[in-house]
């Protein structure tokens, strides 16, 4: 019986965490039986969004309340809670397992906080309230929080609110993820922040992000005392001596640098890549003007996100031919003068895909004023023809209204059996009814004007319908 309950879950589990699955398909399975249903209550079904208005013995907070009390509802372990502020009235929420939490108004807040055991990452925002040391001071049991993350507004005086956020941080012995982003330019509150980090616990925190008025605080003496312990690093203006510090840090795996202007050191930089066996995720962006880069084959990377120059591309496309690390790809190019990598399709592009054997996903813009028809069609045949290519993400950024992307060339691939389609900024389009031949649209998601189409090969879901699939027939076994 255990046994079965073991592998239930893990049925069940993969298919939660299956992304090409449509949400009813998955609600639907917490029909099968009782077991199961607590199962994707606790496990995915745990997510809580309280609006603004709704608190303070509100109407809407009382019927939430009332909902939840059902029995055929499915929310009754929320682990992860955005909302304005803690209270009375929604702390009456089944809120023991809480996980995750963002709010506002964070007055209230420190209250109830030593409730929440379970607590491991915090988000608050600052728009009119600041903190000082009595809201917190008399906290005896602080969760063992493992993410953290502060923003201060405008509205909100940073150089009195700084400090005591600083403080607090003594009470958060177990922070690994740390964001402090304020407004203001008050030089004296940034070299506070500068004094804190550089006196932080050495090594404790996997990622650091500073932000002050409008730019990143990239204190070399911040980021040294956590040399060893850093897995992500952000800079968003990288300079010369920067990539000394990055040079420093011995446990990175994922990096992301933005490079503004030209920096001597791009090419030194590069060739050291191969030289951090942890690092598998890199994400460059070099401004239009740097156009000359030397690029090593791939070692350890094992997902590249790059934005650049049609030379900087073509550069590090011709350098990875025969890389055998490489399963992520993502390209934007820079270029002015309305120039694309795919008008027509450069020929390193070409070369990559028809030699390279272990890229499975690959991500790229096309604004369709710039590309003709033509091109577009052998952009695909190129990606079609790669037989190790898994999943094509297609970025569609325009503002023609008359944009209406025939995509059927994809699926002459034998070996791709995931399609995505992201539309920002085109206006008047609809590609739902875009037929794929032998792929299905199992996913939409629409969000201010960014559209995501999901399409996956011979995946033939009814989730309107009672689940009647193989998977259901093995868990109605164990009924």
């Amino acid at each position: 019986m255990i046994l079965s309950i073991i592998l239930i879950e893990k049925i069940i589990g993969y298919l939660l965490n299956y992304k090409y699955l449509p949400s009813k398909y998955k609600l639907s399975l917490s029909l099968v039986n009782k077991a199961v249903f607590k199962y994707i209550s606790k496990n995915y079904c745990n997510k809580l969004y309280l609006g603004r208005n709704i608190g303070n013995g509100s109407l809407d907070l009382k019927q939430t309340e009332i909902h939840l009390k059902n029995q055929y509802c499915l929310l009754k372990h929320i682990s992860h809670l955005t909302c304005h502020t803690i209270t009375m009235d929604n702390h009456n929420l089944p809120l023991t397992d809480l996980y995750s939490l963002s709010c506002v108004t964070i007055k209230t807040f420190f209250s109830y906080i030593q409730q929440f055991s379970y607590l491991r990452e915090l988000n608050l925002a600052l728009t009119h309230e600041t903190i000082i040391k009595s809201d917190y001071s008399s906290i005896t049991v602080f969760p063992r929080l493992e993410k953290f993350t502060i923003t201060c507004y405008y509205s909100i005086n940073s150089h009195q609110a700084i400090p005591s956020i600083l403080e607090l941080l003594q009470y958060i012995r177990t922070v690994k993820h740390l964001e402090i982003k304020s407004a203001g330019s008050n030089t004296i509150t940034k070299n506070i922040i500068i004094d804190e980090m550089e006196r932080f616990t050495p090594n404790q925190l996997e990622f650091l992000l500073l932000i002050y008025g409008s730019s990143q605080i990239t204190s070399h003496g911040c980021f040294l005392r956590q040399v060893n312990s850093l897995k992500k690093y952000i800079n968003l203006n990288c300079t010369l001596s920067d990539l000394d510090l990055v040079y420093q840090f011995n446990a990175l795996t994922w990096l992301k640098l933005h490079f503004k202007l030209y920096t001597i050191g791009i090419d030194q930089f590069l060739s050291s890549i191969n030289q951090k066996p942890t690092l598998t995720k890199l994400k460059l962006i070099l401004s239009d003007d740097i156009t000359d880069t030397n690029w090593p084959q791939f070692q350890f990377i094992q997902s590249l996100e790059l934005t650049g120059s049609i030379n900087v591309i073509a550069s590090a496309l011709a350098s990875n031919y025969q890389c055998t690390s490489l399963k992520s790809l993502k390209l934007a190019s820079n270029s002015p003068n309305n120039t694309s990598i795919f008008s027509p399709p450069i020929n390193e592009f070409r070369e990559f895909f028809h030699y390279n054997k272990s890229i499975r996903k690959i991500q790229i813009q096309i604004k369709f004023s710039l590309v003709s028809q033509d091109h577009i069609g052998d952009v695909y045949l190129m990606l079609a023809s790669n037989p190790h290519l898994k999943h094509i993400v297609l970025g569609i950024t325009d503002n023609q209204i008359d944009v209406n992307p025939s995509c059927e060339e994809l699926t002459n691939s034998k070996s791709v059996d995931r399609i995505t389609i992201v539309i920002l900024g085109v206006k008047n389009m609809n590609v739902s009814h875009i037929k794929l031949p032998n792929f299905n649209l199992v996913n939409l998601i629409t969000h201010n004007g960014f559209k995501k189409y999901q399409y996956r090969r011979d995946f033939k879901i009814n989730y309107e319908l009672p689940t009647t699939s193989i998977i259901s027939k093995i868990l109605n076994f164990f009924k």
